[in-house]
């Protein structure tokens, strides 16, 4: 997944940007319904034309330009749909294989629908390559710029407000970032840009004080809002998470000043010490129930992920892990929770996925016991502790 996000940038700046502006452009309107006449199906046909919209406004393609883009659009939609219907006939053949115990054969059949992904990643590759090197090198350059542009302001800045004479100076230092990395030319469509240093640079000399502050909260506060999830917080409520985001990121990042020489704390573990505090100042209990809840599908929905499950099944998941939080109480424990997970995944597994489902579902793993001193077990087949 991070190989296509890297070599799509491109496009997941078109979607970024084009939700605006392009999509109320007339044009675009009839880019829709000519591709939506040629098979394409609607919602495939608007992100389509606002790429093509999008690349347009940015870099002034002109009429051969974007016809050529259209016709690489094509060729991509139609290899794409040859190798989606690829991986969805080895499924196939993968649930039959399961239901047969096939073992032998599923891992081998496993093994080819790792390969087949891996050529699905390399297509979208050499399109967007292509479609990048219809560009000129002012255009590509541009492209780059922008981005890097997009990919910070909406990813370490995001809700930081700048102003327009702000933004503009964020793109001056994106471009000069670009234009001191001298592998820039020999990497196609995707832009490689310490984003560490252009951040630094950014909060150094562009941003206001409470702009500083608010990039700095935002990683912390968009994980504990995953802990949040569904817990209607009021604004008063919603004001001191963000306050204890900030607290806490600022005590982090004090403690990893160059002449403190401490390892920097991840954000996900500076919003573990956040959600424990709002956990007990901060929520009702209704809403620490949904918390803990929220703690248990974080922690098992990875194991569906092959699943492609319907609104419904998720839906029914979210039950299953608020009747398990609404029974936590008052204190709760890593065990508690990876108990409750547990017996959640196999009842997800018995009970809501469809046989096709399941099968696409790793196997369960048999518990494991770890050989005690002396050698002494309950009968169980031991495994010696590494």
């Amino acid at each position: 997944m991070n190989l296509i996000l890297k070599t799509a940038g491109v496009w997941m700046v078109a979607v970024a940007l084009a939700r605006g502006a392009a999509a109320a452009d007339g044009h675009m309107h009839d880019h829709v319904a000519a591709d939506a006449t040629n098979g394409v199906d609607q919602a495939q046909a608007a992100l389509r034309a606002q790429r093509i919209e999008l690349m347009t406004t940015e870099l002034k393609l002109s009429h051969e330009q974007q016809a050529r883009i259209r016709t690489i659009l094509d060729e991509q939609d139609q290899a794409m749909s040859r190798h989606r219907a690829d991986m969805s006939a080895r499924r196939d053949a993968l649930t039959a294989l399961v239901k047969a115990g096939d073992t032998a054969g599923q891992q081998k059949l496993r093994r080819e629908l790792t390969e087949a992904s891996n050529r699905q990643i390399e297509v979208y590759r050499t399109y967007s390559q292509a479609i990048f090197d219809v560009l000129t090198p002012e255009q590509q350059q541009a492209w780059r710029v922008l981005t890097a542009y997009q990919s910070i302001v909406n990813g370490r800045f995001r809700g930081c407000d700048l102003s327009d004479d702000q933004k503009a100076k964020v793109r001056a230092l994106c471009a000069r970032a670009l234009a001191d990395d001298a592998s820039t030319n020999a990497v196609g469509a995707q832009a490689r840009v310490d984003y560490t240093t252009l951040g630094a640079d950014i909060e150094r000399t562009i941003l206001r004080p409470e702009q500083r502050d608010q990039a700095l909260m935002n990683p912390v506060y968009s994980h504990v809002l995953r802990d949040l999830h569904g817990c209607s917080l009021t604004p008063e409520q919603d004001a001191r998470v963000r306050s204890l985001c900030l607290e806490v990121a600022k005590a982090a990042q004090a403690k990893t000043l160059p002449e403190k020489g401490a390892r920097r704390s991840s954000p996900i573990t500076l919003a573990r010490e956040v959600a424990d505090t709002v956990k007990k100042t901060v929520l009702t209990p209704e809403q620490t129930v949904e918390m803990e809840s929220n703690r248990v599908y974080e922690s098992l929905i990875y194991a569906f992920r092959a699943c492609e499950m319907t609104p419904d099944q998720d839906a029914h998941v979210r039950d299953l892990c608020r009747a398990a939080a609404a029974q936590f109480g008052a204190s709760v424990d890593y065990t508690t929770r990876n108990d409750a997970r547990r017996d959640i995944i196999e009842k997800v597994r018995a009970t809501v996925l469809t046989d096709e489902q399941r099968a696409k579902m790793p196997a369960p793993r048999p518990p494991v016991q770890v050989l005690p001193v002396g050698g002494v077990t309950n009968g169980a087949a031991p495994v010696k502790a590494r």
